[in-house]
């Protein structure tokens, strides 16, 4: 059967209107709302009502300009099951208000099984201004949109919008596809958090998280994205930002799960962890941030630069256990002046990173910031390596491997007192002596 409307369907609409559902089922059941403007051909679960319910199932079909639950309310679900099709122009849950943090708080939707499908042209928002949303994606479904931000809070100073949303996408055959557009975790909002597992793949045109904003401290902080399990994959072909103005954000790649950004190539593309702000360097801007590779097959290849720590301090990528970094192009490590205590950080057996570009760490004028290879792990890098006075080379029973004769570059480190010998955190100046300097021919052998 077919049903149409021109203006709307609100399951919910008034306050105090709860309990109410709607149901579309049957392969060749259909519900479109034709939309002559934006403001119409609409679906609200729960406009200002709370616990209403929609579920599409077994082959219907619907197909709306938007399609939102909680839209004001509260504790509104979406189910989209059994080959179930969605088509949209933009939708989500919790999109809240302006003016109240009580709004569009605690909705939910489900988008599962093989053949279900959810495809929203436009902007799709997990928690626009409300909280604890979430969002399903599993057992084989296919979720599509232009771009999707989770957490996007409010461009004010204030940090009380858009906080604890949760997205997961999970298990083999699963598909999110941003592949138009940015995939933004944390735009305002904070403590919202991101998975993709168990075999699923993602795509996206570009990545954040933490995107945060340089009018105000305290937006877009402690958001993360954890990619896990050997066959989980996310491609991002430009950039991956994590802590653009926003702080203590991660980004955690584990148990052999991939990672892959910047194959578009070009400036655009470049990684950047703990962008900052140069005018406002002493407020906390793009600090403390982490990318975690850890767990054997664990990647990230980054096929452009990388920046950790470009105007902002404190931010880390941390390889262990046996995880994997490539870079193809240059890397800094507290780049601008105003960026100090960044570093790369490698350990454990078989925990590797390997850089073709330039690898500068630190710049005139900032400090502490370090590439530490400890415990068994290695660096090679195959470019120009340069560390500015203050920033260090740190080694702790690790290897670094670079190109060519280096003997010069190194006895200028030791006498710029730039190399540290140690483990955790503890570090002392070097000298020649805790040193030892092996020489390959390409190809050899060196295990």
């Amino acid at each position: 059967s077919t049903s149409s409307a021109a203006i709307g369907l609100s399951i919910g609409d008034d306050v105090g209107s709860t309990g109410n559902s709607v149901l579309v089922t049957g392969t060749g059941s259909n519900l479109s709302i034709s939309a002559s403007s934006t403001s119409r051909g609409y679906i609200y679960v729960g406009n200002l009502g709370s616990s209403n319910s929609l579920t599409i199932t077994d082959g219907a079909t619907v197909n709306v300009n938007r399609i939102l639950a909680g839209n004001l309310g509260g504790h509104n679900n979406i189910t989209i099951s059994q080959g179930a099709k969605v088509t949209s122009s933009s939708g989500g849950f919790g999109a809240g208000r302006s003016d109240s943090n009580t709004y569009g708080n605690d909705n939910t939707g489900l988008l599962t099984g093989a053949g279900s499908s959810w495809t929203s042209s436009g902007t799709f928002t997990v928690g626009g201004a409300g909280s604890r949303n979430s969002f399903t994606v599993s057992a084989g479904a296919a979720f599509t949109s232009g771009s999707t931000a989770l957490g996007s809070g409010q461009t004010v100073a204030d940090a009380s919008f858009g906080n604890y949303n949760t997205m997961l996408v999970t298990g083999s055959g699963t598909t999110m596809d941003n592949s138009t557009g940015r995939t933004t975790v944390g735009v305002s909002g904070a403590n919202n958090s991101f998975t993709l597992s168990a075999g699923a793949t993602a795509t996206s045109l570009q990545f954040s998280i933490g995107a945060g904003g340089n009018f105000a401290t305290g937006l877009g902080s402690s958001n993360k994205v954890i990619i896990t399990g050997a066959t989980t994959d996310w491609k991002s072909s430009t950039y991956a930002y994590v802590g653009s103005y926003g702080s203590s954000n991660s980004l955690s790649i584990l148990d052999g799960a991939k990672f892959t950004t910047g194959t578009n190539g070009g400036t655009s593309s470049v990684s950047i962890i703990g962008r900052g702000d140069v005018i406002s360097n002493t407020g906390g801007y793009g600090a403390s941030n982490t990318v975690k590779i850890s767990g054997t097959g664990s990647t990230w290849d980054n096929q452009s630069g990388l920046k950790v720590g470009e105007q902002g301090s404190g931010n880390l990528v941390e390889i262990s256990a046996g995880g994997k970094m490539t870079t193809a192009g240059d890397v800094n490590v507290g780049e601008l002046s105003n960026s100090s205590n960044n570093g790369i950080r490698i350990s454990g057996a078989n925990s590797t990173w390997q850089s073709s570009g330039a690898v500068q760490i630190g710049a005139a004028g900032n400090e502490g910031n370090h590439l530490r290879v400890e415990d068994q792990s290695l660096a090679m890098l195959g470019g120009s390596f340069t560390v500015s006075t203050g920033n260090f080379l740190q080694i702790g029973s690790g290897y670094l491997a670079l190109l060519g004769d280096q003997q010069l570059l190194l006895a200028g480190l030791l006498s710029s007192a730039s190399i540290q010998v140690g483990g955790g955190n503890t570090w002392s100046t070097a000298d020649s002596s805790d040193l030892s300097i092996t020489y390959f021919a390409p190809g050899a052998d060196t295990s």
